[in-house]
C-alpha cells in the first residue's frame, strides 16, 4: 500500500452514508465565496467535489470513484493531482497539491467487484489549510439523536447540461430528502422538486446539506 495516511480515520469515517448523483443542470450560481466554505474541487484525476475535514494536516474527504481508478500520487514522478478551495468561482480558487490518498478499505475486492456503499476516499493535501471565512472544515454530526431532515441543497462544478462544459461557478439545486434512515449504507434518498434540476457527471464526492448535518454524495 502506497499511502501513508493513517487507516484508523478511514475506519473513523465508516458512518458516512453516499447518496447517488450524477452535474448540476439548471441549478443556481453560487456568487457568495463564503458560502460553502468546507467545499473543495479536485480538479485532477477527475473533476469532483471534497469536503474538508482537518486542516493541518489538510484531509479531504470525496468518493473513492473520485480517485480510485488514477496511479496514486506516490508512483508518479510529476504529481497532476490538485484541489481548489477558497472560492466559487474556479478563477479565484487556491490551488493546493494532492500528494497521497487512501480508499476504503472495502470498496474494492479481491475479483474486483465494487462495493458502492463504500465509496469514500479521503486525500492529503501538499500544504496545511489556514481557516478563514472562505475555508472551514465541515461540521461533522453524531449517529444519535439526529432530527430527520426534509430539506437539503446539493451542489458541485459538474456538467451543466447535456454536451454542454463544466460549471465555472459553483452550482446548486435544492433537494427534497425522501428517506433518511441513519445508520444504515443505504440511509438518504432525496430528489428535486423539479424535474429539469439534475446533478450529473463532476459533482460526485460532495455533500447534501440539511441544517447543519452533512452527508456524502457519489455517482
Amino acid at each position: 500500500m502506497h499511502s501513508s495516511i493513517s487507516i484508523t480515520l478511514v475506519v473513523t469515517l465508516l458512518s458516512f452514508t453516499l447518496i447517488s448523483v450524477y452535474a448540476i443542470q439548471d441549478g443556481e450560481e453560487v456568487t457568495d465565496p463564503s458560502a460553502y466554505p468546507f467545499y473543495v474541487m479536485l480538479g485532477n484525476p477527475h473533476v469532483c467535489g471534497g469536503i474538508i475535514i482537518s486542516f493541518n494536516p489538510a484531509i479531504i474527504l470525496t468518493a473513492a470513484h473520485c480517485v480510485a481508478d488514477a496511479p496514486h500520487p506516490l508512483t508518479l514522478p510529476h504529481n497532476p493531482y490538485f484541489v481548489g478551495y477558497g472560492h466559487t468561482n474556479r478563477k479565484h480558487q487556491t490551488i493546493n497539491p494532492i500528494v497521497d490518498w487512501v480508499v476504503h478499505p472495502e470498496y474494492e475486492n479481491s475479483r474486483g467487484q465494487i462495493n458502492m456503499h463504500h465509496d469514500l476516499a479521503i486525500v492529503k493535501l501538499q500544504k496545511s489549510l489556514k481557516p478563514s471565512d472562505r475555508i472551514d472544515r465541515v461540521a461533522l454530526w453524531a449517529a444519535k439523536n439526529i432530527n430527520i431532515p426534509r430539506q437539503a441543497i446539493l451542489m458541485g462544478y459538474g456538467y451543466t447540461h447535456v454536451d454542454q462544459p463544466e460549471a465555472r461557478t459553483l452550482q446548486r439545486i435544492s433537494l427534497n430528502v425522501t428517506r433518511f434512515t441513519a445508520g444504515y449504507s443505504d440511509m438518504v434518498e432525496a430528489m428535486s422538486a423539479q424535474d429539469n434540476e439534475k446533478a450529473c457527471h463532476g459533482d460526485s464526492g460532495f455533500v447534501s446539506l440539511s441544517s447543519f448535518l452533512a452527508w456524502c454524495c457519489h455517482n
